[in-house]
Parts: C-alpha cells; sequence; structure tokens
C-alpha cells in the first residue's frame, strides 16, 4: 500500500488518503460530507419539482387565456 493511499472501509478498494468520497463505491468517508451532498440533492430535486409546476400552471394560463383571446377576436372578427 502506498504512503497516500488507504483502503476504503466499505469496499476495501485503495483510495487516496485525502478522498472524501470513495471512486469505487460512492461511499463517503466523512459523515458531514454525505449529510451536504443528500441536502444538495434535496434542494435540486425540490427546485426541479417546483420549477415543473410553474411551467403546468404557465401552460395553463396560456392555454385558457389565449382560448379566451382567440375566441373573443374570432368573435369580433365574424360578428
Amino acid at each position: 500500500m502506498s504512503k497516500n493511499k488507504i483502503s476504503c472501509p466499505y469496499c476495501s478498494e485503495q483510495i487516496l488518503a485525502s478522498a472524501k468520497k470513495c471512486k469505487h463505491c460512492g461511499e463517503f468517508m466523512d459523515k458531514d460530507a454525505r449529510t451536504e451532498d443528500v441536502a444538495d440533492e434535496v434542494v435540486n430535486t425540490l427546485g426541479s419539482i417546483v420549477w415543473k409546476i410553474i411551467k403546468i400552471i404557465i401552460w395553463i394560463n396560456v392555454i385558457i387565456f389565449g382560448g379566451i383571446a382567440l375566441f373573443g377576436l374570432l368573435e369580433i372578427l365574424f360578428s
């Protein structure tokens, strides 16, 4: 074993001693780093869900108000 390498406690593969995450199994060496990564994933997922909901609301408004405007235009043109 090299001086600057250690064995991962989860998969026993050789990794750098300064590694925060095992490149082989993906486990974090430090629980705090794992917590930060999970928190970032949650924020990204929630942001993605909120953005999708906003886009749906925008499209619903476009369809409803676009239809109303088109119907009004057709009424004006053919009256």
